[in-house]
């Protein structure tokens, strides 16, 4: 038996092949975009991970080396701090004392006094503008090392002062370690 099509039957039969093949090829298409897609997805992930694991181990590295610097450093400050404490009980010194002056005339003789014990020479004095102000202007005289000892005897005076201008002058005639100071010290007031 033989079926014998029209012409209009192949060419609705051609046409539904041609819309089926479309649909399938379109099919395959979208389904290759979105397999490409995720694909591109996964790998942005990936990479994603593996930067920020690789960022984490460098910030991990640079946290552990300061905090490896932190317990050297603090070490080192208590070391130092039992060092002052310990040269402070020798010396028989308050390392930790804050004493205000009382009035003009106590800073100025603590002064002297810190001048007379090193043994320099002190060639003029000049105070402050009023009794609150305790600041003095001085030259001295004397060798290095006595002037060396002045400034550690100011720092342990009972009195707080600070030192605030300090310079030095040379005599070409006078020896080797022979200098000229000009220091300017403060006190603190008592309120």
């Amino acid at each position: 038996m033989h079926v014998i099509f029209s012409e209009s039957d192949i060419i609705s039969l051609n046409s539904k092949i041609h819309i089926k093949n479309t649909d399938e090829i379109m099919n395959k298409n979208l389904y290759m975009a979105f397999a490409g897609i995720f694909f591109t997805l996964c790998l942005i992930l990936m990479f994603a991970v593996w930067y920020s694991i690789h960022v984490l181990y460098d910030y991990r590295t640079e946290y552990e080396t300061l905090e490896a610097e932190r317990n050297n450093f603090t070490g080192m400050i208590q070391n130092l701090e039992e060092r002052n404490r310990t040269l402070a009980e020798i010396a028989g010194l308050d390392i930790n004392r804050t004493g205000t002056a009382s009035d003009a005339v106590e800073f100025y003789s603590q002064v002297r006094l810190a001048i007379e014990n090193a043994g320099m020479n002190l060639l003029s004095m000049s105070s402050g503008q009023n009794e609150k102000d305790l600041r003095l202007s001085l030259s001295l005289q004397g060798n290095y090392y006595s002037f060396a000892h002045l400034l550690a005897a100011w720092r342990v005076m009972p009195v707080a002062s600070r030192v605030t201008s300090l310079r030095f002058k040379r005599d070409a005639r006078a020896p080797e370690d022979f200098i000229n100071a000009d220091v300017t010290i403060e006190g603190m007031p008592d309120e």
